[in-house]
């Protein structure tokens, strides 16, 4: 998406400048993207006590959650973390979780509402309380 917007940008540019289109190049690069991703286990602590949060606090679950969203702009962000959650199992338990749809999310239409933003600050606010209690 990055990419073709700065093309798009480049002929825009062109164009209003009365340049020939072709007579410049953009080249996108993304050199600091090292996709270290990994899954973890559906059936970990952390997992159990964020859809027992979300439950809790109103956020309605239809049991898609399960299906991991394999996004590795997120995945990345974790890969080589500490073992969260339940440092005595050899896994990493991480939920990557945030407000609103995710038919909205990274995309044009991007938004979430001020309603979702408190339901998920409450789920973990929840969610930290059941880790903590064990």
């Amino acid at each position: 998406r990055i990419a073709s917007a700065a093309e798009k940008g480049l002929a825009e540019y062109l164009s209003a400048s009365l340049l020939p289109a072709g007579s410049a190049e953009v080249d996108t690069s993304f050199d600091k993207l090292h996709n270290d991703a990994y899954e973890s286990p559906e059936d970990g602590a952390a997992w159990r006590a964020m859809m027992e949060a979300c439950s809790l606090v109103g956020i309605p679950l239809n049991g898609e959650e399960k299906r991991a969203w394999r996004v590795s702009c997120d995945a990345r962000l974790y890969a080589k973390a500490l073992k969260v959650a339940d440092p005595s199992r050899s896994v990493r338990n991480v939920v990557t979780f945030g407000a609103g749809s995710l038919k909205h999310a990274h995309s044009d239409s991007e938004q979430v509402g001020t309603s979702d933003v408190l339901l998920a600050g409450s789920a973990m606010a929840v969610w930290t309380l059941k880790l903590s209690s064990g």
